[in-house]
């Protein structure tokens, strides 16, 4: 995971090669909730999104399901 003050980038890999020592596994709500927390029940994120369309729109319903808004999610393919 990337952090900067206020901007984190957390990588996941479905199929990384053998020298990736980050995340891996398949998109899902556990693996979404470990990451994605709000400040308190009125802050805001943007949660960008990207990779191929059947796994950017199972990641929106998945994030939709969790109650992240529309205008906080930003998703486009790879």
């Amino acid at each position: 995971m990337f952090l900067f003050s206020r901007f984190e980038v957390e990588f996941v890999l479905s199929a990384p090669t053998s020298e990736w020592s980050g995340k891996q596994g398949y998109i899902s709500p556990a693996l979404l909730s470990e990451f994605l927390k709000r400040s308190s029940d009125t802050s805001k994120v943007l949660i960008c999104l990207c990779g191929p369309t059947p796994f950017t729109e199972q990641g929106m319903k998945m994030l939709h399901d969790l109650n992240f808004s529309k205008d906080e999610i930003h998703s486009f393919t790879a």
